[in-house]
């Protein structure tokens, strides 16, 4: 096929093949620059909103661990059953807590608001009692659901009441993490994604979505599970690629937590792909008119071979007019073979000159003999 092609299309294919070659090599490079300058911002930004959202988390929580401790160390100083009911109705702490309560160490419990308990209720034999006793200083539970018909994510703060070193019982409050809730599933990291809080075992503590809740990342994300570690991880999701980074939040008494956010990776690099898609367009564009135009200036530049090989055509057709002279336009490479070639022909045609001189002369010479012979005889 190579053979068959002419010249000119020989040109055309090697230029929209370097042309093709150069953009598409330029617009892999500009991708790539552009792909890691929006990984560098990704990382800058999310992990400037997942700590400022983490410090936000740790604040909210832990004002009201202080309350919490502040109801403690008030019930240390006078533990009366007046004082507790009274301290327990106190509108500071039924503003902020679902509930409070104190559980003593001969099995006396009081709440508010009221609720009755079941029979047999002892408060001494609950994890929120035992780990504030263990711990010696305010807790956070782990969250859990409510007893139905009205389910709540909750979690509670306790805090053991010590008077002169001696524990009297553990007091406690119970929190519905609808603010939590709000304060995370309102992030949308741009509207790249979302955000979820898990705790250090990776289960899922809450999320926009209600049937993540309290699974495992493994349950969650089972291809290509996250780790806690800081960076960003690539995960699949539902056939989505997803990018998840954590953030801790600190300052939290018995818990570990992360603050996670997962975006849209398609999205993220939306961007990078438009790019692409472009650049693609743009190299069909580019080698179009390239061709286009190219092989209009390969038709001018290469019009005096064409006239040359004309010319040629004429000299070699017919009787091979020896006298004719191709014209010299420039004095470019053309020019400089129509100039050898016009040499070339005027040699040959001196020689041949010659020849037909020679033969002429032989010629006469021949029939000079003829004729001397024919006199003789």
């Amino acid at each position: 096929m190579k053979r068959s092609l002419q010249f000119s299309h020989k040109i055309l294919l090697a230029a929209a093949l370097v042309v093709t070659l150069a953009l598409a090599g330029f617009a892999t490079f500009n991708a790539y620059l552009q792909r890691q300058a929006i990984t560098q911002s990704l990382e800058a930004s999310l992990g400037e909103i997942g700590r400022i959202t983490a410090g936000n988390i740790a604040y909210w929580l832990d004002a009201r661990v202080k309350l919490i401790d502040s109801q403690a160390q008030a019930l240390s100083r006078d533990s009366s059953p007046a004082n507790v009911v009274g301290l327990l109705e106190e509108k500071l702490y039924t503003s902020n807590f679902d509930s409070t309560y104190l559980g003593e160490v001969d099995g006396t419990f009081t709440d508010r608001p009221h609720t009755s308990m079941e029979a047999g209720y002892d408060a001494r034999q609950r994890d929120w009692y035992k780990a504030a006793v263990s711990a010696g200083a305010p807790i956070l539970t782990e969250p859990y659901l409510t007893a139905p018909p009205q389910s709540f994510l909750c979690i509670t703060i306790a805090a053991p009441v010590l008077q002169n070193g001696k524990l009297i019982g553990v007091v406690a409050g119970d929190l519905v993490m609808d603010s939590l809730m709000k304060m995370i599933t309102s992030l949308d990291a741009g509207g790249l994604g979302e955000a979820f809080l898990v705790d250090g075992d990776g289960k899922i503590l809450v999320s926009s979505h209600a049937d993540q809740v309290l699974k495992s990342l493994k349950e969650v994300f089972p291809e290509q599970t996250p780790t806690l570690a800081p960076g960003f991880h690539h995960v699949l999701q539902n056939g989505s690629e997803r990018l998840v980074s954590f953030t801790p939040v600190a300052g939290l008494p018995s818990v570990k937590w992360y603050l996670a956010l997962s975006i849209d990776q398609a999205k993220a690099y939306a961007p990078v792909t438009q790019a692409r898609n472009l650049a693609i367009v743009a190299t069909l564009v580019a080698v179009v008119a390239i061709i286009l135009l190219l092989g209009f200036l390969i038709r001018v530049l290469l019009r005096p071979l064409h006239d040359l090989t004309r010319a040629m055509d004429d000299i070699a057709e017919g009787e091979g007019d020896l006298t004719r002279r191709l014209p010299v336009q420039s004095r470019d490479e053309f020019g400089a073979l129509a100039e050898a070639f016009n040499h070339f022909v005027a040699r040959i045609h001196t020689s041949i000159r010659d020849v037909a001189q020679s033969t002429g002369e032989l010629n006469q010479g021949t029939r000079r003999v003829l004729e001397a012979s024919q006199s003789s005889m």
